[in-house]
C-alpha cells in the first residue's frame, strides 16, 4: 500500500472494514469540535445506517496510511432541491499526529472533485484557536460569520426559584395577549395548523443574522420540516418545545425547541428560539427560555444546556447570559470559492 490511500465516494462505496475506525474517529472529532463529552459510539453507528436527508447528497473520504489505519475522514454535502443549490458544506478531521503534513489539503481536493458543476461556494467552520482555524485561514484570511457558543451548568440552578420565574414570565405573556403551550418532537401541529407553524419557522430562520454569509433564504415546506424532525428523532433526539400563540389572531408568533440525544443525555442542545418581528418587545423570548429551563430541570437528566448566537445578536446574548450561559467557545464559519480551490496551486 502507498504511504497514503484515499477512498472517496458515496457512503455505500466506503470499504466496510474501516467502519469501526470511522465511528471512533467521528467520536473523537465530535469531542474536539464541540468540547463536550461525546455521545456513545452507538450514536455514530446508528447515524451511518440512517444516512442523510432525502434532499441531500453526501460524498465521503477515508484516508488510510501504510499500516492500513484510518487517519482521516471527511465529507461534502449539498442540497438537490428546495434551496442553496449553488452551495455545499464540508468537514475534515485528521488524527492529531498526522496534521501539518498536507493531508487536510489532499482530502479537501478529493472532496472538491465530487462536486457537481452548479456548486460555486463551499462552507465549513472551526473553533477559534484550533487546528481547524489554522487550516482554514491558510485558504482564506477572514471568516464570514462568528457564533458565540455558550453553555449553562444546569446544576447551578434551583428548581423552586426557576419555577417561580417561569410562572411569572408565562403570566406576563398572558397579560400581553399571548399564551405559551408545550409540545414534543413534531407535535406543534396539535396546537395550531401545521402549515402556519412551518411558515413561522421559515420566517424566523430567514430573519436570523447572517453577517457576511451569502446564504439565500431557506425554503421550508411541511414535507421538509417533518423530514428533519423524523430523521433526527430516528438518530436519537427528543425535542421539547414551547409555542407562543397570539390570542387575538390565534397565530403562532414564536417558539423555542431544545433537543436531548438519548446517546448523550447529559447535554441539552438548544435548537431554535425566535419571535417574529411584529411581536418582539413583549418579553416573549425570555419567557420561552424560562419554560425550557424549567422543563430541563424537572424532566431530563441534562447537566449542561448548550446554545449559540451570532456575535452581532446582542438581544439573544443578553437572554442567554441572564439564564446562566457563559462563553464556551467561538465558532468561525468560512465560505470558500470553489473555483479558487480547484486551481492547482491550492
Amino acid at each position: 500500500m502507498d504511504e497514503i490511500t484515499l477512498f472517496t465516494g458515496k457512503s455505500e462505496d466506503m470499504p466496510k472494514k474501516y467502519l469501526e475506525q470511522f465511528f471512533a474517529l467521528r467520536q473523537q472529532e465530535y469531542e474536539e469540535k464541540t468540547g463536550m463529552l461525546p455521545p456513545s459510539i452507538e450514536y455514530f453507528r446508528n447515524s451511518w445506517k440512517l444516512g442523510t436527508f432525502t434532499w441531500e447528497e453526501v460524498r465521503r473520504t477515508f484516508m488510510v496510511n501504510k499500516d492500513d489505519q484510518l487517519i482521516g475522514i471527511g465529507y461534502v454535502s449539498w442540497h438537490t432541491k428546495y434551496d442553496h443549490l449553488d452551495k455545499a458544506w464540508f468537514g475534515i478531521h485528521i488524527t492529531p499526529s498526522e496534521r501539518r503534513k498536507g493531508n487536510g489539503s489532499k482530502m479537501l481536493h478529493s472532496l472538491i472533485k465530487q462536486l457537481t458543476s452548479q456548486i460555486l461556494v463551499i462552507t465549513t467552520d472551526a473553533s477559534l484557536g484550533t487546528a481547524g482555524e489554522y487550516f482554514l485561514r491558510n485558504l482564506k484570511r477572514d471568516s464570514n460569520y462568528e457564533e458565540q457558543i455558550v453553555v449553562a451548568n444546569l446544576e447551578e440552578h434551583k428548581i423552586d426559584e426557576i419555577e417561580v420565574e417561569a410562572i411569572k414570565q408565562k403570566q406576563h405573556a398572558s397579560e400581553k395577549g399571548y399564551r405559551i403551550e408545550f409540545f414534543e418532537n413534531d407535535g406543534a401541529g396539535n396546537l395550531v395548523e401545521y402549515g402556519k407553524y412551518v411558515r413561522m419557522v421559515e420566517q424566523l430562520w430567514n430573519d436570523m443574522p447572517r453577517e457576511e454569509l451569502t446564504y439565500e433564504d431557506d425554503v421550508l415546506t411541511e414535507e421538509k420540516l417533518r423530514g428533519i424532525y423524523s430523521h433526527n428523532i430516528k438518530r436519537g433526539l427528543h425535542y421539547y418545545g414551547y409555542l407562543v400563540i397570539h390570542d387575538k389572531t390565534d397565530e403562532p408568533v414564536g417558539y423555542t425547541t431544545v433537543a436531548i440525544n438519548k446517546y448523550q443525555p447529559w447535554v441539552a442542545w438548544q435548537d431554535d428560539t425566535g419571535v417574529i418581528h411584529e411581536h418582539r418587545g413583549n418579553g416573549l423570548g425570555l419567557a420561552l427560555k424560562y419554560q425550557s429551563l424549567l422543563k430541563l430541570l424537572i424532566d431530563t437528566k441534562a447537566k449542561f444546556w448548550r446554545t449559540g448566537n451570532a456575535a452581532s445578536n446582542v438581544h439573544m446574548a443578553r437572554i442567554n447570559k441572564k439564564l446562566g450561559h457563559k462563553l464556551f467557545l467561538t465558532d468561525l464559519v468560512f465560505e470558500l470559492d470553489v473555483s479558487e480551490l480547484r486551481k492547482p496551486e491550492n
